[in-house]
């Protein structure tokens, strides 16, 4: 059992002792970024389930699967930087090295990341999914990324081509704690923004990069998640952050205005504000993820705190998971029924929907909530001849 003081949000388990807020507080802000998460999940399967016929100019509505995944890094970013953070204070307060700490931070992202993922990829060999068998040890691997950039195709044939993002996620996973942990504390904002600008620099016009591996590289997706992880070391250095709401609306307009232009036609111009309207992208949702850590109110707090969309939230990674296989075996039986290929739509989405989470829900409570348990037996406490306390800051993410 977890403690009763205890959070699950994003596949992290959040201690509300840890981040200093009273238990209401806390439950309602890991409800927000939930609901957060059911909403890019939700984009993410319109994305995969909708034809080039959906589109306004040059404007592809396939590149709201996109923005979903971008939300997904800049949260990732955020709530993984925050708790490596509150586990960095420990760690020094107590004197311990970094092995016991990141030992247990990377079991408990196997844990929670592993079980669906395997699970996933084990029943799509056994029933021989497009592509599977013969990309099985990248992805087994955790390299579909780099799958995906060596076969420029395979992204687009294979039924796992979503996998590509939680390979990235996990490579950055590998990384970034170890870097967090070694390098001083004035160093960190440096590396971060080194994280960002190279992120950034992938963005520009002058770097002559193939579509495929433009949307599923992991140099594309750092700048995501360097905001979040500056939005985290910002709240956890206790700095002012009301000037993020501007800066948001800010961000969201340099999107808006690309995005009007690739309506309007303007592929080429368009196209050259690539750079700038990701980089806009990212501040906002940064912005939105600092107000739903705050808890919304209003209309928009109602909407997040929504028990459905929660619910959807805390299922989202296995719904992400399984979502395309289950797209590959509804293709083959259209096939197998006589019924011809698929007629990609927005009715599709609601059935693939419909069933990736019913599928996901089997796989929560059945599969990955009683080993997620397990969890709470790897909780970074004290060493046992330590002293030290703790400093009151710890919580301030």
């Amino acid at each position: 059992m977890l403690p009763r003081n205890t959070n699950i949000t994003a596949g992290i388990i959040v201690s509300t002792e840890c981040l200093g807020l009273d238990a209401d507080h806390a439950q309602r802000r890991a409800g927000q970024l939930d609901a957060i998460r059911a909403l890019c999940v939700i984009a993410v399967l319109f994305s995969h389930t909708i034809s080039e016929a959906y589109r306004v100019g040059e404007y592809e509505f396939f590149e709201f699967g996109a923005y979903g995944v971008t939300m997904f890094f800049v949260l990732s970013g955020y709530l993984i930087t925050g708790q490596l953070l509150a586990t960095q204070d420990r760690r020094r307060a107590w004197g311990d090295g970094i092995g016991r700490p990141l030992a247990r931070f990377y079991a408990k992202r196997m844990l929670r990341l592993f079980p669906a993922y395997y699970l996933a990829l084990a029943v799509a060999a056994m029933l021989a999914l497009p592509n599977i068998r013969a990309e099985l040890h990248w992805h087994l691997l955790q390299l579909s990324d780099i799958l995906f950039a060596l076969d420029q195709n395979a992204e687009d044939t294979s039924a796992a081509g979503h996998l590509w993002s939680l390979t990235v996620e996990w490579q950055f996973y590998l990384v970034w704690p170890l870097a967090l942990f070694l390098l001083p504390g004035r160093a960190l904002p440096w590396a971060i923004g080194a994280m960002a600008a190279a992120g950034a620099y992938s963005w520009a016009p002058i770097v002559p990069l193939d579509p495929v591996i433009e949307r599923t590289n992991i140099l594309q997706s750092i700048d995501s998640l360097a905001f979040g992880a500056a939005l985290a070391l910002a709240a956890h250095r206790r700095r002012p952050l009301g000037w993020l709401a501007w800066a948001g609306w800010i961000g969201a307009g340099m999107f808006a205005v690309q995005v009007a232009l690739l309506m309007a036609g303007h592929g080429r111009v368009g196209g050259w504000l690539a750079m700038p309207a990701h980089e806009g992208m990212n501040l906002a949702f940064a912005a939105i993820t600092w107000r739903a850590a705050s808890g919304f109110g209003g209309r928009t707090g109602a909407l997040l705190e929504l028990r459905p969309l929660r619910y959807i939230g805390l299922i989202s990674y296995g719904i992400y998971v399984y979502h395309q296989f289950i797209l590959a075996l509804m293709e083959r039986a259209s096939r197998q029924l006589g019924l011809g290929a698929l007629h990609y739509d927005a009715w599709l989405t609601v059935k693939l929907f419909l069933l990736s989470a019913a599928v996901a829900a089997l796989s929560w409570h059945w599969v990955e909530a009683p080993i997620n348990r397990l969890r709470a037996h790897l909780a970074y406490r004290r060493p046992p001849a330590s002293g030290g306390a703790l400093p009151r800051r710890i919580g301030a993410w």
